[in-house]
């Protein structure tokens, strides 16, 4: 009786103890898991399989060249060193990520299509997959990834995952083993840590979809491995309450593959949050960081649809396509660095054309859409020259450029033209996307300081016309400069980022001050930094198109004391760009127009100082030279232009000795651009007609 006994209560202690775990696995109420045994990273086989054919089979000469390229830079990468854990001075270590992601990218690539080589007559394969295995075995034993610098630690832990999953067969299990931990504990596991995660979960900007994107890749690569988790950092991490809440409060009762699981998902309930900022395909924080946000998202999205056989409902969101042809519409005309075209770079982003493989895997994810999957392959095929891996895997054949005729081409582009986009308030004009010889005007109104890459720019314009440039934004500063981040400080001190260096207004007398932790330096904002300014009026027809836009905001709190409109036309018959400016004041005050005119350019103004004459040397394709012009002509009678040095006008933001960490407001003394005076006034009419010789 005893012995029975013994054994009921044994019994009870194991169905208790299997009950208990029950109510902790239940707990982790959210980890759904993913049951697969085909870990597939960013393309499948068949996808390397069809470059091989391409390049080695069918020799498309377009992929050849592109190929080429590639291999060029994979015998480069042979050469260089491997990586070192090194911060710079902006307290990054974002290059060293880089350069492991392009090593796992581009040798890679290199060995996944040569491994269709069954003779083996290309070699290369052997060097390569010894140099990438070298470069993951490397930075996978550093002591961290930079998690202080979270962008640091996304784009590592996407490249060596990326990097392992390319080249698994080629490793043995101790170099798997090592590549693993390290994805697990210097890429996953700080991800969990709050101090970490609060700087993109949640975050509307570029450092969700990259960060969340990023781990999540990472996770998918190892989520089929049981990988011991390093306690000893668990202990030093304050756990997410959401982790919490996923995986139960004994967080050290996790496993790997239960890790794996709850980023993946992180990733898919968070991306949602920065989507929202681009309802209708624009994004407000530029051209160069919709390409960066979007690169991982759609890295993310094809890995999970492979990998996963899910993509989360993320693509039934319709921002996701309509953000397609956001680069398209944002390049404009000008060949100034030939053979690219340039687009509108408003905020942090330098001119030169974005990589749009993001949108490629987009425009083939709406298979009913083939004109979209076709458009945006012309425009990869004569925009972006230097084409990258994605666009090789992900462009389908039957879409591309050589497949359609012209007459085909010009029906597809006819709408690719005229656009307004509401939510950031950037508005597009333009005749005709394929003639690069045309007119394209690009304008902003929007919110200033409202992302951590925004200028102080309402009102803004860029100008191309005759394949050139005339009116350009400046671009961004260097980002290790003092103060840079700081968006109702420093910031503002660097000419670059101040209204004065784009082409819109300043108000002489308008200066607002922000003391900075009671030091000596004083930011200079010459726009309101919470001013929220929309575009009014937007049309578009065959012979003219227009925007409108309300400034006001910008300079005053409300219209009771002044109302400022620009509106920009662009005649399509006649060939000109038409700007008006409307302002009236409660009381007389002195404001300047300015014209940032393009670095390179001469300006010569008449003897009426009415026209103003913009000449440049342009370098053809053939490599002749050939100048071109743009006459600028002030319609309004009580104007005329001045042509002043490309620098601050506020003499203290020049001042060495005063602002020692503001040196790059130096760099512009040699350029000039125009302006124009209003001055004691409360009533002005400007119009300015731009036309090319």
């Amino acid at each position: 009786m005893k012995k029975n006994k013994n054994i009921i209560a044994l019994m009870i202690i194991v169905i208790m103890s299997i009950a208990i775990r029950a109510i902790f696995i239940n707990n982790k109420k959210n980890v759904v898991e993913y049951n697969t045994k085909n870990i597939i990273l960013i393309a499948s086989d068949e996808q390397f399989k069809q470059v091989y054919n391409q390049v080695f089979i069918g020799k498309n000469d377009k992929m050849v060249k592109d190929y080429k390229a590639i291999e060029k830079r994979a015998n480069e990468i042979l050469e260089e060193p491997l990586c070192i854990h090194e911060i710079d001075e902006g307290n990054r270590m974002l290059d060293v990520s880089r350069k492991c992601k392009e090593t796992s990218e581009i040798l890679g690539f290199m060995i996944k299509v040569l491994s269709f080589d069954k003779n083996n007559q290309y070699k290369e394969i052997d060097r390569y997959s010894k140099r990438l295995k070298e470069e993951l075995i490397n930075v996978s034993q550093f002591e961290d990834w930079h998690p202080d610098h979270f962008l640091d630690v996304a784009e590592m832990t996407y490249g060596v995952a990326l990097g392992y999953n390319w080249i698994y067969d080629y490793l043995s299990e101790e170099e798997r083993n090592i590549i693993e931990n390290g994805i697990l504990q210097n890429g996953i596991l700080p991800s969990v840590d709050i101090k970490y995660e609060r700087s993109f979960a949640n975050s509307r900007s570029n450092w969700n979809p990259i960060c969340n994107g990023g781990v999540a890749v990472g996770a998918i690569a190892i989520m089929n491995k049981d990988i011991n988790i390093n306690l000893d950092k668990i202990n030093n991490y304050d756990i997410t309450k959401k982790f919490k809440e996923d995986l139960g409060e004994n967080i050290k009762e996790i496993s790997s593959k239960e890790l794996c699981q709850v980023v993946i998902n992180r990733a898919a309930e968070k991306i949602p949050i920065v989507m929202e900022e681009m309802q209708d395909g624009a994004y407000e924080e530029g051209i160069w960081y919709w390409e960066y946000g979007n690169s991982y998202l759609t890295n993310f999205l094809a890995t999970a649809q492979l990998s996963l056989n899910n993509t989360f409902g993320l693509l039934e969101n319709d921002c996701m396509k309509q953000t397609i042809l956001f680069p398209i519409y944002m390049t404009g005309k000008s060949s100034n660095i030939l053979p690219e075209s340039t687009t509108f770079n408003f905020g942090d982003a330098d001119e030169i054309i974005v990589n749009t493989s993001p949108s490629v895997w987009l425009a083939n994810q709406y298979y009913n859409d083939k004109e979209l999957a076709r458009i945006v392959n012309w425009y990869q095929d004569n925009y972006y020259v230097n084409k990258n891996i994605y666009a090789m895997l992900w462009c389908k054949q039957e879409y591309k450029a050589e497949n359609i005729s012209n007459e085909e081409l010009q029906n597809l582009l006819q709408n690719i033209n005229d656009k307004m986009y509401s939510g950031t308030e950037v508005a597009i004009l333009e005749k005709d996307k394929s003639d690069k010889q045309g007119i394209y005007v690009a304008m902003k109104a929007g919110q200033n300081s409202n992302t951590f890459h925004s200028d102080l720019d309402i009102g803004t314009f860029i100008l191309d016309a005759s394949g050139t440039r005339w009116l350009e934004e400046q671009g961004r500063e260097d980002y290790n400069v003092k103060g840079y981040w700081k968006r109702t400080g420093e910031r503002y001190n660097y000419y670059k980022k101040r209204a004065e260096s784009h082409s819109t207004f300043i108000l002489a007398t308008k200066f607002e001050k922000y003391e900075l932790n009671n030091t000596e330096y004083i930011a200079r904002a010459d726009q309101n930094l919470n001013a929220n300014c929309k575009i009014i009026d937007f049309k578009s027809d065959n012979d003219k198109s227009f925007a409108e836009m309300d400034l006001t905001s910008a300079y005053f709190e409300n219209e009771s004391e002044a109302k400022i409109l620009r509106k920009i036309t662009l005649d399509k018959i006649e060939n000109k760009v038409i700007l008006e400016d409307n302002i009236n004041t409660k009381d007389k005050c002195n404001i300047i127009s300015m014209f940032n005119v393009s670095e390179d350019t001469k300006i010569e103004v008449d003897e009426t100082g009415k026209i103003a004459i913009l000449s440049r040397e342009v370098k053809q394709e053939d490599g002749s030279i050939l100048e071109k012009q743009l006459e600028a002509i002030i319609q309004s009678e009580e104007y005329t232009w001045n042509i002043i040095a490309n620098k601050p006008l506020n003499s203290e933001l020049t001042n060495v000795d005063m602002y020692p960490d503001f040196q790059g407001n130096l760099d512009y003394e040699e350029n000039s651009k125009l302006s124009i005076n209003m001055n004691d006034e409360n009533s002005i009419n400007l119009k300015i007609e731009f036309k090319p010789k």
